[in-house]
């Protein structure tokens, strides 16, 4: 899913994908999930220095929004999107990819996922480690090909016995322009 931040308020989200309760849409092998079964979003209404959180439900399931939007403001109280310029959106991905992976862990945390649980009739406890992957990105002016590729997060999760990167930024202008970057 998707959250868009803009001077400290969501001002868009994307909706809970799932076929029911626990069981979120998903791609790869043993699934009959194909992206086209996913929502579809348009976003025209985008301005500069918004923000843009897009994370899987390892994230969604541990977070609240509150505690995302706490994240993303900048040691000075600032939004991040405000202070673009010192704050990157590596550090935010990998905030918030961190406080999951924690609450995630703690079996006495009251979870979105324990409370989403609760309200079907089960009883759960803590967080729900799973899968984490976080990608942040700031929206800016200016034609695609002229944009920072430091302006999106790397796709990065590290562990003790665990990591991967992925490499591949997409840019859109406002006129249309794409800039594909796969490496």
């Amino acid at each position: 899913g998707f959250l868009v931040v803009r001077c400290g308020e969501v001002v868009h989200r994307s909706q809970e994908q799932q076929h029911y309760f626990n069981c979120p849409y998903q791609l790869g092998m043993g699934s009959d999930d194909r992206p086209t079964d996913a929502d579809y979003y348009v976003l025209e209404d985008l301005e500069p220095n918004d923000t843009i959180v897009c994370a899987t439900d390892g994230v969604w399931d541990n977070l609240y929004e509150a505690e995302m939007l706490n994240i993303i403001k900048s040691p000075t109280g600032a939004d991040a999107s405000a202070t673009a310029s010192t704050t990157s959106p590596e550090l935010l991905a990998r905030a918030i990819s961190e406080a999951s992976h924690v609450h995630g862990k703690d079996e006495r945390f009251l979870s979105p996922f324990a409370v989403n649980a609760a309200s079907h009739g089960l009883s759960f406890s803590g967080g729900k480690l799973d899968d984490v992957a976080v990608v942040v990105g700031l929206v800016r002016e200016g034609p695609a090909d002229q944009m920072w590729r430091g302006e999106l997060s790397s796709n990065f999760i590290s562990g003790g016995r665990y990591g991967t990167r992925a490499s591949t930024v997409i840019l859109v202008d406002k006129d249309g322009g794409v800039l594909y970057i796969d490496r």
